[in-house]
């Protein structure tokens, strides 16, 4: 522990101050108004063992704990413990607790329930000054990976199967081990990876209650593949967007190397600083590197990660969609069209390999319309490709956009069934023509429309069906991520 002759404790409250008295000398009954409780705790605090001593009372999890804040005075209290458990794998109801215990006995102070104020009185800081050196290469390089293959696929395959994701944004385990049967045999991912491309998605490209913005994936996919990547970055893990926003904005000729060791305290100081509006990604650092080394974004040898630059323009590749005699097609998996997405708007996603295979069915025809895809968005696409469908298949295509195209023009109420099974009754009762509505989402929403309200409810009731109704509502716009500057700390070396 570092010795001071006057500790510095200006960015402390009065009440704080206090309250940090009061750690070493017990309750303040009378507040003494000619006495400086700052300058005399200050004074003290360079006193051999004098903040030894209360580090003494802790156990060895607080002990763990206070070490990791102490790198920093000030550290965003949203989702800390979250980050906590992620970076010392210990329970977060048992973080919690001695969290609370910290606070409560006022070693450390949570000011305005938003910022957790830690004295830098405790342990030295471990951060300064993370040295890179540069490994120079003559040759220019354009970025491409499998990885990004995997998750661009991913993506249109949640478009495609419009899933729910658990409330840390991963999939619930029934949904993940069917995709992991569409994937496995072809996907460089495994479940880390995931968990990181399904998380990706429902910050990105939806409003965390299962509503999809398709403008976002539209623009998503006009990206360069290191743009992606980039992007896919900047929202699982914006940690570490700062690192590469920075190497890649310096120009750099050839790749970056930086210490593993030196690395992993950059990693605690910026993970604990980087502000989260929703709860963070669950990979700890290992696996994280693993996945960018993967992603062939770094390489790791032995004591040292080595930040692969590339600088050479993106030049797209051709590629081509093949439709079978039934209403299967086919399309390059590594295609970098900007429309890449467009099939899952309106076919099924049904294998994954060197080529995906898509299924146009009833139900994904259903989607396309709830998502505003009209017939000739499908047949324009296709004739993009210059593939020439067989009558009867475009004859039962048109059918089913003009039997559940109906209610898209419709006015009503949206119906929310209580649950699936209540679903199941509404879908019975509209087909055998007891009801009137239109199924918007499987099992789950309905339109009724205006003419039909007042019989549609009437009929629920007599029938002591449980239900509710509500009025669709706008979510507002996610705030942009404040992204964390920590270009201070990176100081190019001769190698």
């Amino acid at each position: 522990m570092s010795r001071m002759k006057h500790a510095k404790l200006d960015y402390l409250s009065d009440e704080e101050i206090f309250g940090f008295y009061e750690l070493f000398f017990g309750k303040i009954l009378i507040k003494k108004p000619d006495f400086s409780y700052y300058s005399n705790l200050s004074n003290c605090l360079s006193k051999e063992g004098f903040v030894q001593n209360i580090l003494n009372k802790l156990n060895d999890n607080e002990l763990n704990i206070l070490k990791l804040l102490s790198q920093n005075i000030l550290i965003p209290f949203d989702f800390l413990v979250e980050k906590l458990n992620i970076i010392l794998n210990i329970p977060s109801a048992v973080i919690n607790r001695f969290l609370t215990n910290l606070i409560e006995r006022k070693y450390i102070f949570l000011r305005d329930e938003s910022i957790l104020v830690v004295p830098d009185v405790y342990f030295p800081k471990t951060i300064n000054n993370v040295n890179y050196s540069l490994e120079e290469e003559d040759e220019h390089k354009e970025y491409s990976s499998k990885v990004l293959v995997d998750i661009n696929n991913l993506i249109n395959y949640l478009v495609s199967k419009e899933l729910k994701f658990s409330n840390s944004f991963t999939l619930y385990k029934k949904d993940l081990r069917e995709l992991e049967s569409v994937f496995s045999r072809y996907s460089s991912l495994k479940e880390v990876g995931y968990n990181l491309t399904t998380y990706f998605f429902s910050l990105a490209f939806t409003d965390g209650e299962g509503v999809i913005f398709y403008e976002n994936i539209k623009n998503y996919f006009k990206l360069s593949p290191l743009e992606k990547i980039f992007f896919f970055i900047k929202i699982t893990m914006p940690w570490a967007y700062p690192v590469f926003k920075y190497l890649y904005g310096s120009k750099t000729k050839g790749h970056v190397i930086i210490d593993l060791d030196e690395f992993k305290e950059l990693w605690l100081y910026s993970f604990l600083l980087t502000e989260y509006d929703f709860q963070p990604c669950k990979i700890n650092l290992n696996n994280t590197l693993k996945f960018l080394e993967k992603a062939g974004l770094i390489k790791i040898n032995k004591k040292e990660i080595t930040f692969l630059i590339y600088n050479r323009e993106f030049n797209p590749t051709k590629d081509e969609v093949r439709l079978s005699t039934n209403f299967n097609f086919y399309i390059n998996a590594d295609s970098m069209r900007e429309n890449f997405y467009m099939p899952a708007l309106f076919s099924d996603f049904v294998r994954y390999n060197k080529i995906v295979e898509y299924e146009i069915t009833e139900f994904s025809i259903k989607r396309s319309v709830i998502n505003g895809i009209t017939i000739d968005d499908v047949l324009n696409y296709l004739n993009n490709f210059n593939i020439k469908i067989s009558k009867n298949v475009e004859t039962t295509i048109n059918q089913w956009f003009d039997q559940h195209a109906s209610y898209f023009y419709s006015s009503g109420t949206i119906f929310f069934c209580k649950n699936v099974n209540k679903g199941k009754i509404i879908n019975s009762l509209i087909k055998n023509d007891m009801i009137k509505a239109y199924e918007i989402k499987k099992d789950e929403v309905f339109l009724i429309p205006e003419e039909n309200k007042e019989s549609f409810f009437s009929f629920l009731e007599k029938s002591g069906i449980n239900f509710y109704y509500k009025k669709p509502r706008r979510l507002p716009e996610k705030k942009e991520r404040k992204i964390l500057d920590i270009s201070h700390f990176l100081k190019n070396i001769d190698r």
